[in-house]
């Protein structure tokens, strides 16, 4: 049976035990200025580490301190950051940096600090999916106070660029926190709603969404899309009619401040539930990464629920859920732009609770449909099958995320926890899932996997006969199937792996395929830490530890 649904919640606190590895020698990127103040002090704090901290762009290092700009207002976010990623020349990875730092000013919400940088928690999750490009690389988050530095701020911050064991930090009155994933118990509260809102409704989730609410009694569903009703949506409409709501589907482009006005005057009645599940999505490495289809994603999800709340969409009785994604939490390479716009919706949660909204994020996992969505979506989801995001069913996500405390951001995911977490090793997060891992939280679904959410561990391609069990002709095989070679294509096999554009992913799949042809599981911390295919040759020949 595959794995039930999970509803975790994130949490920053004070790490139980800190391993502080060896002097770094920092490069700081900071075009604007704005960490200035914290570079100076930066610069005092590095001698206890015994660490070394140049601003010059030619100064050798092995550390990039990425500085993120300080953010704006959360109306300009939008614009700001189409605008810094527009920029951005992300190019190959600079020589001898094998870790960067990413250093934001704000963008995290822990206790009673002010609300955090809408701007720059997307740019953050950017930049790291841009980073994750960099085969190898080693991406640290570093969030610092918005409030002007202190000599404490800035050892704490110096120590946790020296944290081994850690990728999360941020830094608050001097202390180092690292973030954390809890198990949440899961919903019991089955509170009916009156009238409800759907934004982006014709999707698979916003359906799911209009169905659950009928079930629980809900009279009025709007479903709001940019085209209006669609004929090849008409049997499943009148299935939802068939539930006993007014069910209406509304034509409404939300990037449009005129037409969500036409939209709020022309309702009747309050709004109980609002569903902000609209999504433009956008899929693409750095030589690709399309200013105007990044704008275009970034507005349907942010600026549209703006100009919802300019609107006055919603009452002092509203409860507003946002519709966020784990891309935000698990990002990787093409996922810029889709990433940046779900973590944006999370900081802006903070600031709709600060105004008095009754509001959550919910960051879904994967919703695999291998009959719906574009090539670049299904390929997504394969791609998260094989780091250990599985897919989910809207029904099932539904019950989990979104009849919990109102007010509370949660993430609602199906995992293969084991591969999740070798997952989180890799990024240099071991410590980040729940310990033990996550055990089902809910029952498995009688519904079969969908066949994109289960790719082979051992393609045919990179699979030999048993009787044909030597590395040197076994290993390469794999390797340009991993790879996506020809069969024929020369390997420099003095070359570690991580210089052939092997990544993390990547690597383990070379284990599942390993495992299975020569009966070897070699980690792929090792396959990431400078082998060369001869390296590897050498220990697959050599008898197993233990054996």
């Amino acid at each position: 049976a595959r794995p039930g649904v999970a509803r975790l919640v994130a949490a920053w606190e004070p790490p139980a035990r800190k391993s502080i590895g060896a002097p770094r020698t920092l490069r700081v990127v900071d075009p604007t200025g704005d960490h200035g103040d914290w570079v100076a002090l930066f610069a005092e704090s590095a001698r206890r580490f015994g660490a070394t901290i140049h601003d010059s762009p030619d100064a050798p290092a092995d550390t990039l301190l990425w500085a993120i700009p300080r953010g704006g207002e959360p109306a300009d976010a939008v614009k700001q950051i189409t605008a810094y990623l527009s920029d951005l020349a992300i190019g190959t990875a600079p020589a001898g940096i094998d870790r960067v730092v990413i250093a934001t000013l704000g963008a995290e919400h822990i206790g009673d600090d002010p609300l955090p940088s809408v701007f720059s928690a997307g740019a953050a999750v950017a930049v790291e999916s841009l980073v994750a490009e960099w085969s190898g690389m080693r991406c640290v988050r570093l969030d610092l106070p918005a409030t002007p530095p202190t000599a404490a701020d800035a050892a704490a911050a110096m120590a946790a660029i020296h944290t081994v064991g850690e990728r999360d930090f941020a830094i608050r009155e001097g202390v180092v926190h690292v973030q954390r994933l809890r198990r949440a118990d899961l919903p019991t509260d089955r509170t009916p709603v009156g009238s409800a809102v759907v934004i982006g409704g014709t999707g698979r989730l916003g359906l799911a969404y209009a169905r659950r609410l009928i079930d629980r009694g809900a009279r009025a569903v709007t479903l709001v899309n940019r085209g209006g009703p669609r004929p090849e949506q008409a049997t499943e409409l009148a299935d939802l009619r068939a539930g006993g709501a007014t069910v209406e589907v509304v034509g409404c482009d939300i990037t449009d401040p005129a037409a969500v006005a036409a939209f709020v005057r022309g309702r009747t009645e309050p709004i109980d539930l609002l569903v902000h599940a609209a999504v433009d999505y956008v899929h693409g490495r750095s030589a690709a990464l399309d200013a105007a289809a990044v704008h275009r994603a970034l507005a349907a999800k942010v600026d549209g629920l703006r100009h919802l709340l300019d609107g006055s969409a919603i009452g002092p009785g509203t409860t507003v859920d946002l519709c966020s994604s784990v891309s935000a939490t698990f990002t990787g390479p093409g996922l810029a732009g889709y990433a940046a716009g779900n973590r944006m919706l999370d900081a802006i949660a903070p600031h709709l609770r600060a105004g008095g909204v009754h509001c959550r994020s919910v960051r879904w996992g994967v919703f695999g449909d291998p009959d719906a969505g574009t090539d670049a979506y299904r390929a997504l989801v394969a791609d998260a099958a094989g780091a250990g995001l599985l897919d989910l069913t809207p029904d099932e996500a539904f019950d989990a995320g979104v009849t919990a405390a109102v007010d509370e951001d949660c993430l609602v995911l199906r995992a293969d926890w084991e591969t999740l977490a070798r997952v989180c090793e890799l990024q240099g997060r071991p410590r980040l899932l729940p310990d033990p891992v996550c055990p089902d939280a809910l029952p498995a679904p009688s519904v079969p996997a969908t066949p994109s959410a289960a790719p082979p561990a051992t393609p045919s391609a990179a699979r030999p006969a048993a009787e044909a069990a030597d590395p040197v002709e076994v290993l390469p095989a794999i390797l340009r199937s991993v790879l996506g070679l020809e069969p024929d294509e020369p390997i420099d096999r003095t070359m570690p792996l991580v210089g052939l554009g092997v990544d993390s992913l990547q690597a383990l799949d070379l284990n599942r395929m390993l495992l299975g042809a020569l009966g070897r599981d070699i980690p792929a911390t090792t396959l990431l830490s400078g082998a060369s295919v001869d390296d590897l040759i050498d220990v697959l020949r050599s008898p197993p530890a233990g054996g």
